[in-house]
């Protein structure tokens, strides 16, 4: 058995890609998170939350984003300018908006390792750089939420995958904000084929009814959506409106990226 701290982190890191059971590799991560790792991105400096300065300064972050959908405005844009140009059109179900990231690499190799590898070593460097994306930002909307609701997965691909990625990548957020992450008030009850290659509209029609939100559980309430990534915005505005329709009092979604 290795004497010194260095090599009980390797001991833990190996037990933590081993094929066993998720709620045992996720105590692994937090004691790998306690003792200190490389960092996910370069691998050769070691950091107290998984991510070095030096990658850090380095990611690509998103400067400004649109306030209703996240998507990064462009550089001609005024210091005014708070919409996108669709969302000045049309308006989405959503009070506001937030991506840190840009989906791209190295981030994106990383969110792929944690959702297509079951490597639960990457969800919490990941989700504390969303955080102190987060606390960096000077100014939020009038939106202060008391439901955190991270978009569920159907529960065959849940036991496939053995965890909801956007669960895990939200836990620095929820012991932030002081708020559970809640999992019982929405239900994904369609099995939605994979949307990678779809266009808006084949996405809307593929999501269309795919949740399925207790009422009680949601009226009057400011429900705060969580996802690892934002894309088309599909499925958080499916989402959006099933809250919505069964009584949510306002709508905000964020995410760790967006395409």
């Amino acid at each position: 058995m290795p004497s010194s701290i260095g090599g009980h982190v390797l001991v833990v890191r190996d037990l933590a890609r081993s094929r066993m059971a998720v709620p045992l590799r996720r105590a692994l991560n937090t004691c790998l998170g306690w003792l200190g790792q490389d960092c996910i991105f370069c691998l050769g400096r070691r950091a107290p939350n998984g991510c070095c300065p030096a990658c850090y300064t380095e990611l690509p972050f998103i400067e400004r984003g649109c306030l209703l959908c996240a998507a990064a405005l462009p550089p001609s844009s005024g210091p005014w300018q708070e919409l996108c140009v669709t969302c000045q059109h049309k308006p989405p179900p959503l009070e506001h908006a937030f991506s840190p990231l840009h989906y791209t690499v190295p981030v994106r190799r990383a969110l792929h390792a944690l959702k297509f590898q079951s490597q639960l070593r990457y969800a919490r460097p990941l989700g504390q750089i969303w955080l102190a994306r987060l606390r960096q930002r000077a100014s939020w909307p009038d939106f202060k939420p008391d439901l955190l609701l991270p978009v569920p997965l159907h529960p065959i691909k849940l036991r496939q995958r053995g965890f909801n990625p956007s669960h895990e990548l939200a836990r620095p957020l929820a012991q932030y904000l002081r708020l559970p992450l809640a999992t019982h008030p929405c239900q994904r009850v369609k099995n939605t084929a994979p949307q990678l290659k779809l266009t808006f509209a084949a996405r809307r029609r593929n999501l269309k009814g795919a949740f399925v939100v207790q009422a009680q559980a949601v009226q009057k309430r400011n429900v705060l959506i969580l996802d690892d990534v934002i894309t088309s915005s599909a499925t958080v505005h499916e989402l959006a409106r099933a809250l919505r329709a069964a009584g949510a009092k306002s709508i905000a979604a964020w995410s760790l990226m967006r395409a």
